[in-house]
């Protein structure tokens, strides 16, 4: 999974968290094309994840809605 993706690039490969969360998201959205996803931005999608210390998932918002 994605999130599994980040804890080892973090983790493992030693990546600064900052520049694998904007490999995670922005640089795909933008790569798509995609616009109002991949960065919080006042108009962007409201959709975020939440990670605990050891970069576990705790909570997804989607379209501005919890979802887990």
């Amino acid at each position: 999974t994605m999130a599994q993706a980040v804890q080892y690039a973090v983790g493992v490969a030693g990546l600064p968290l900052v520049d694998v969360v904007r490999a995670a998201t922005a640089t795909p959205a933008a790569t798509l094309g995609l616009e109002r996803v991949g960065a919080l931005a006042a108009g962007n999608s409201a959709d975020l994840v939440v990670l605990d210390a050891s970069l576990g998932v705790q909570r997804v918002m989607r379209r501005g809605e919890w979802v887990r």
